[in-house]
């Protein structure tokens, strides 16, 4: 994180603690302008959390950093200025989230604007926004409009109603609120993950994944890393996705959240202990139902753990050792 604190840091406090109360917010609204929401991918989740800080585009550049672009490459391409900053919201569920999250079909991504499974860094507002150097923006940052401000002054001029507001917007007034709903937090070059309160998957089996990328260190991130609560509402809980994976005699069961296809599914079972591939599979899939599952046979079927890696369409969604679910004798009468 930046270093430094402004001089009004205790007046962004104050501000930020009563927006609830004053904007008449209920939970769990109330809940989110505790937060400054970094959206990204699981991959990327997993190379910010072993590098242990969030990098702007221009600083991933100059690190030789690969990441995968989460946003239309159209609007990347334009918006040059905001290439130097990590970007972050005062909300989650923006209309961009809404618009990239969770695997889509090939045909309905545009300009390769997708996020197949989203992680949320979360870190409290008030301090963050409080530190020298940080700015925010009336709205989405890539628009010519968007104002900034670093002040606390300035910080209480910002439309939070609209910032903040939920549910469907008016024809009349939808693009201004579609750039409220962007407003941004913009921190220099680089922030550093030591003020992050949580790291939020949407599901147990994309926390498993998470962790499971993280090899050696997840033991170091596993009490950050949790999954929503679902009175948090801070995911769209669209596109195809895995909830979690049960082993159920010969069989791996996969609770997925349905969504209209076509999907390739690839999985690979592994040895946990060798990491020596056993089975792998495709599967053409019109649509992914709510249950997906996948026949465990020959010498993966004799072990008492397996590890499992699903993609959808290349996409990872699912990564980690599965547990055989031991089986239920009955006494006779």
């Amino acid at each position: 994180m930046t270093h430094g604190v402004k001089p009004d840091a205790a007046e962004i406090s104050a501000w930020m603690d009563q927006l609830p109360q004053s904007l008449r917010l209920v939970p769990p609204r109330a809940y989110w302008p505790r937060w400054a929401y970094h959206f990204t991918s699981l991959g990327n989740a997993a190379s910010i959390i072993r590098s242990g800080h969030i990098y702007s585009r221009d600083r991933c550049a100059t690190l030789d950093i690969q990441a995968h672009d989460t946003a239309d490459r159209e609007i990347i391409g334009l918006t040059p200025a905001a290439h130097r900053f990590v970007r972050l919201y005062f909300r989650p569920r923006t209309p961009m989230q809404y618009g990239v999250e969770g695997v889509l079909p090939r045909h309905s991504i545009r300009h390769g604007a997708h996020c197949p499974a989203p992680v949320l860094f979360l870190f409290p507002s008030a301090r963050l926004i409080g530190q020298e150097s940080v700015a925010f923006s009336n709205g989405n940052f890539a628009r010519t409009e968007s104002q900034l401000g670093s002040t606390a002054v300035e910080l209480m001029s910002l439309p939070f109603r609209e910032i903040l507001s939920s549910g469907p917007m008016l024809e009349a007034t939808k693009n201004a609120t579609k750039f409220h709903r962007q407003a941004e937090i913009l921190v220099p070059d680089q922030l550093s993950l030591a003020d992050a309160r949580w790291i939020v998957c949407r599901t147990g089996a994309e926390r498993d994944t998470l962790l499971s990328l993280l090899e050696y260190r997840a033991a170091e991130w596993r009490e950050r890393v949790r999954v929503v609560d679902p009175r948090e509402d801070i995911f769209e809980n669209r596109g195809a996705f895995v909830k979690n994976v049960v082993w159920s005699n010969d069989e791996l069961v996969l609770h997925c959240n349905a969504w209209r296809g076509p999907f390739d599914a690839d999985f690979q079972i592994l040895d946990p202990a060798t990491r020596n591939t056993l089975l792998t599979g495709r599967k053409s899939l019109l649509q992914l139902n709510a249950n997906l599952r996948v026949r465990i046979s020959g010498p993966a079927a004799r072990l008492e753990e397996v590890m499992l890696v699903l993609k959808l369409d290349g996409h990872l969604v699912f990564q980690g050792v599965v547990r055989r679910t031991p089986s239920i004798v009955r006494a006779k009468p």
